[in-house]
This record gives C-alpha cells, sequence and structure tokens, in this order.
C-alpha cells in the first residue's frame, strides 16, 4: 500500500466518497442504543404499573416515569453528541484527502480490541519537515485484516496541524482520477 500516484497531484485535489465504503454519521452511536434501551424500559414499567395499579403506586410509578424521562434526554444528547463527532470526522477526512500532504508511514503495531473497533493499528510517519508524529487507526475485519507490523501506508497529514492525519486507505474520500 505505497504511496499512490494520484496522491502526488498538487493540492486542492478533487475528491468523492470512496466506492464500497458505508459511512453513516449516526454510526457508533453505541450510547445512544444503551441509554434509549434503559429508557424505554423504565417508561414501559412505569406506565404498566400505573395502569395495572392505578393511584396505589402513585409515587413510585412518577419516579419510573421522572427517571425514564431523564434517560430518554440524555438518550438525544448523546445522539446529537455522537453525529456531531462523526460529521466532524467527515469533514477532516474530506479537508486530508483535499489538500493533505502524502507520506510513507509505517504500521508499529497491530493490537486487537475488545472495544468496538476489533483492531487497531499504530503508525509512525515523518514530516517533510523532519519531525516524526505518531498515528492510530482502528478498524473493523474488512479489507484491511491482512496489514502486520513493518507493512506501509500512505498517511495524509496536514501541514498546519500533523497530529490530524488519516491512512488514505482508510479516508471515507478517495482523489478523482
Amino acid at each position: 500500500m505505497a504511496i499512490d500516484a494520484q496522491l502526488l497531484t498538487s493540492p486542492p485535489r478533487k475528491v468523492s466518497r470512496r466506492q464500497g465504503l458505508y459511512f453513516n454519521p449516526w454510526y457508533g452511536s453505541y450510547e445512544f442504543g444503551c441509554v434509549f434501551g434503559g429508557s424505554s424500559i423504565l417508561l414501559g414499567i412505569g406506565f404498566a404499573l400505573k395502569y395495572l395499579f392505578g393511584r396505589v403506586a402513585s409515587i413510585f410509578v412518577v419516579g419510573l416515569i421522572f427517571s425514564g424521562l431523564v434517560c430518554l434526554g440524555v438518550c438525544i444528547l448523546l445522539l446529537i453528541l455522537g453525529v456531531m463527532r462523526n460529521i466532524r470526522k467527515i469533514r477532516q477526512h474530506s479537508f486530508l484527502v483535499q489538500y493533505g500532504v502524502p507520506v510513507e508511514g509505517r504500521i508499529t503495531k497491530v493490537q486487537e480490541s475488545w472495544s468496538t473497533t476489533p483492531r487497531v493499528l499504530y503508525y509512525d510517519f515523518t514530516t517533510e519537515k523532519g519531525e516524526i508524529f505518531k498515528g492510530e487507526w482502528g478498524f473493523g475485519t474488512g479489507r484491511f485484516h491482512k496489514l502486520k507490523t513493518g507493512d506501509i501506508l500512505t498517511i495524509l497529514y496536514s501541514t498546519r496541524k500533523p497530529n490530524l492525519n488519516v491512512p488514505y486507505e482508510a479516508a471515507i474520500f478517495q482523489v478523482e482520477a
């Protein structure tokens, strides 16, 4: 996965969404799902008890319904934050593919993970000024599962902020031919 000749053109480059890569701004909002499930359960129990027992369990029912509504509010907040985070990621990838400087990076470590991302690649790259930066990239088991320590990746980084970088192979966008 060495540097692609298309990337060596001077910026700004014309970009398009990468084919076959599904990225949705709603993706990755696992916190949303957990809190939504909890709030639904609390609200359901609260309304079921109110229906079954009427006024007898009113304080308990009000507490369940109130806590369900609070959880639902937290759920909506987490959803908004998750979407904003993913939209930011889409914008960063678009910027890096358009204006980023392509350099070779070397994978220093491949780590299996039990989190939401099954594998994480750690890589180093050297900027045009000779500074060495590190980066990491989490991915599923798709087309990159054969990557191993020592492999070469094309890294796109921002000249103003080299910590803003992405392997070109992982970017949501690609250079148009």
